[in-house]
């Protein structure tokens, strides 16, 4: 039904060409303009439909919005609904791409070029959320993603600022029943209380301005480019807003990689009064939750060293699936699986996929984080360091050694401790905790054979006895994840465990750690 729903909404063949967030696409942009040319785009008069069961989806062309007196910019894209009154809104962010059929980004497109319209291969997304209870919104951004810069020769974030206030003004108003563009049957269908963001590639840039423009903001990110440091001055992406976050990574993304694993744990310190999440999941990639790449077959995905075998239906299930629980229990209360509390077990997989968790969530925590400047670990000859890309053969005072084996993935300063029989200090306190929470990694593969890195935890008592925390075996974040055609790779990421009732509510004065391996350690958070 998806495909014949697409097909009329698609009145040319759609091609492009290769998907990249800013860092990745200088050699395709060789060629490329560095920035929009005025529009010729003028509003539609009317607007289109196509059912799909219940829902329907309204495509629309509202007047150019100008960004400087020599660019402009179109306001066009689609609204889809299935008859839900007062639905939240979701506002669908597609990546950047070729915006013109002839793999070129320029606005408009060259005389004879057909536009390719990367929001339309998001209509299978917005249906689906339809379905579920929202009002789906996604713009056309390709024109405005044309220049590779997000920066130059205008600000893209404030640009689509621009570009969606105009579209969600128009929505206001057909929700009112006072629009000229759009259907008058979307009046009363939409509470623009609740708004929920999604953001895929590039489109992760705009986030914070999202939260920033509306009340009650849910984000969510798959692909997202966040940018990581390669070098001791560079600096990350900003942290991300005190709203719900959510940020979804394929392990075999070979585009933005895993950006989002990488940034999201330099902020574990952020006073948050809500969750910052992002899952790993196996088998994706970046392209494919798009459908007009994936009709292409434009493939990033290496998985385990193969091509991964999941193809674009199984992108798509997954991510309608996510987003749905997503906005489910962060704009609608209801129960789900992600972890929005401090005491929420992490869950092993995500909409049916087998998932690793890094989780910041709200909490009174006392905390030990390894990049303060005061972070120590009495007991061991902990190395403070920071992984820095394996193509930069700088050495930095703080660069990490190379791992023997297996890849490693982080760019904050981290401990890397070696664990053995003698203890550990890890000096975090608490006058009382119930879950305790260790943000950290494997330092790479093992050489010996073994299936995980074995981790002990001891609570010191304010009293001074000393009670065993039990850790999770087998354990979910220091496993080895060697295979056949792999040497294994590493994130951050969260190892949660409510605190056994001999240590629960009482005062701990420090943790002591030992094992057998060696362990890279953001923070360590007791709740």
């Amino acid at each position: 039904m998806r495909s014949s729903i697409l097909a009329v909404l698609t009145g040319t063949t759609l091609l492009l060409g290769a998907c990249s967030a800013p860092s990745d696409a200088d050699d395709a942009l060789k060629a490329a303009p560095e920035q929009a040319t005025t529009g010729q785009n003028t509003a539609a008069e009317t607007t289109t439909a196509t059912e799909k069961t219940t829902a329907t989806t309204y495509e629309f062309a509202l007047e150019d919005y100008q960004v400087s007196p020599e660019t402009h910019l179109p306001v066009r894209g689609s609204v889809t609904t299935a008859g839900h009154s007062n639905a939240p809104l979701v506002v669908v962010n597609h990546l950047r791409t070729f915006n013109c059929a002839d793999d070129t980004f320029v606005y408009p497109c060259a005389d004879g070029v057909d536009d390719v319209r990367a929001d339309r291969g998001m209509h299978y997304l917005a249906e689906d959320l339809a379905e579920a209870g929202y009002t789906v919104v996604v713009p056309d951004l390709g024109p405005l993603w044309a220049p590779e810069s997000p920066t130059q020769p205008y600000d893209q974030v404030e640009a689509w600022a621009g570009v969606v206030g105009a579209i969600r003004g128009e929505l206001e108003a057909a929700n009112q029943g006072q629009s000229q563009h759009l259907d008058d049957s979307l009046a009363g269908m939409t509470d623009f209380s609740r708004t929920g963001v999604f953001m895929h590639s590039r489109s992760a840039l705009l986030g914070n301005k999202a939260a920033e423009m509306w009340p009650e903001v849910s984000l969510a990110s798959y692909g997202g480019f966040y940018h990581v440091p390669e070098f001791p001055e560079d600096n990350f992406s900003p942290a991300p807003a005190d709203v719900p976050t959510l940020t979804i990574d394929g392990q075999a993304d070979e585009d933005t990689s895993q950006a989002a694993a990488d940034w999201l744990p330099e902020y574990v310190g952020q006073d948050r009064n809500t969750a910052a999440l992002n899952f790993i999941v196996s088998g994706l990639g970046h392209n494919y939750i798009n459908r007009v790449l994936s009709q292409r077959e434009f493939d990033d995905r290496i998985d385990d060293g193969e091509i991964s075998d999941s193809g674009a239906a199984e992108h798509e299930e997954f991510l309608a699936e996510a987003l749905r629980l997503w906005f489910d229990q962060t704009l609608r209360g209801q129960d789900g699986p992600y972890p929005l509390q401090a005491d929420d077990e992490l869950p092993a997989e995500l909409a049916g996929r087998e998932a690793s968790v890094y989780a910041a969530t709200p909490a009174a925590a006392e905390q030990w984080i390894a990049s303060e400047p005061e972070a120590q670990l009495p007991g061991s000859e902990a190395e403070f360091c920071r992984i820095y890309p394996s193509m930069n053969p700088v050495q930095y005072d703080d660069r990490c050694d190379f791992v023997d084996m297996g890849i490693v993935n982080s760019a904050s300063v981290n401990a890397r401790v070696q664990l053995t029989k003698s203890p550990v200090v890890v000096p975090v306190s608490s006058a009382g905790a119930e879950t305790l929470s260790m943000h950290m990694m494997p330092t790479g593969s093992r050489e010996d054979g073994k299936k995980e890195t074995k981790l002990e935890v001891t609570a010191i008592m304010d009293d001074g006895s000393r009670q065993q925390i039990p850790v999770p075996a087998p354990n979910p974040v220091l496993k080895d994840t060697t295979t056949e055609t792999s040497n294994g790779e590493y994130w951050i990421r969260t190892l949660r465990i409510s605190l056994p009732e001999t240590v629960k509510n009482r005062p701990i004065s420090q943790l002591e750690i030992t094992g057998d391996g060696s362990i890279d350690l953001r923070a360590v958070d007791l709740y």
